[in-house]
């Protein structure tokens, strides 16, 4: 069953490139992330895509940024950042991960 309201929340952040913080499956800390789509996979899941920059549940594992993808449906809580990222110029929305449709998806701008 998807869940609109939260999509919503996601489309809202990557139209405006603010970072969030999220956490996922049984995460007791949140993780901090740069979204760039949500989408319907090719096993028809709603995910979210971008880059990952920190993991809390993780303490002991240096920060780096790094590409994750994520259900929606196992997103246990989101929060919406006033911090802006700037566009990642490796993002192609034209990637074959994406060939079932993108809901939204972060729009090349540079945050200045």
């Amino acid at each position: 069953m998807r869940n609109y309201q939260l999509e919503n929340k996601l489309c809202e952040a990557i139209g405006k490139h603010l970072v969030i913080r999220l956490k996922y499956d049984k995460d007791i800390y949140w993780r901090t992330f740069e979204p760039q789509a949500v989408y319907k996979s090719t096993v028809d899941h709603i995910n979210l895509t971008g880059i990952q920059t920190q993991d809390k549940n993780k303490p002991l594992k240096l920060p780096k940024r790094e590409p994750r993808n994520f259900e929606l449906s196992k997103i246990s809580a989101v929060e919406i950042t006033d911090t802006e990222f700037d566009f990642d110029p490796t993002f192609d929305p034209r990637d074959k991960r994406f060939a079932h449709g993108i809901i939204c998806v972060l729009k090349p701008i540079k945050i200045s």
